[in-house]
């Protein structure tokens, strides 16, 4: 009875190698020894070529864009007033420093009236003065 179930165990076993063996191992090596096969077989690429020619006229390609500034600037005004008339239009192209328009400013004006009459006063009220001192 014990070398019946010895020699079964045996059977058994030596089935199992064998089954792990030809369902395992055996197609994996069948199978990386195609690929290393194949991989003989392309070891050189294929590769197209095509000559360069030389062409009269040139290609135009038209590509969709959109053209825009860099930079946007706002211009205000640095005084109150009124456009008294325009030098360039837009889309002109300008210079730095270059004068886009003249201000009519009314109060503007008046101030720089003000001013100067008080720098007329002043000067009345100098001379004056010094005829005083030399009294």
């Amino acid at each position: 009875m014990k070398s019946a179930r010895s020699l079964l165990f045996f059977v058994i076993v030596i089935t199992a190698c064998a089954a792990v063996y030809f369902l395992g191992i055996r197609p994996r090596q069948l199978n990386a020894a195609s690929l290393d096969d194949r991989a003989r077989a392309i070891g050189r690429p294929v590769v197209n070529v095509a000559t360069a020619q030389h062409r009269e006229a040139p290609v135009e390609v038209v590509l969709p864009a959109t053209l825009s500034a860099f930079q946007d600037t706002s211009i205000y005004a640095r005084t109150n007033g009124y456009i008294g008339h325009w030098l360039v239009d837009l889309g002109d192209r300008v210079k730095t420093g270059q004068t886009l328009a003249v201000i009519d400013a009314p109060e503007l004006d008046q101030q720089l009236a003000q001013a100067q009459a008080a720098l007329a006063q002043a000067k009345a009220s100098l001379a004056l003065a010094k005829l005083d001192a030399a009294r």
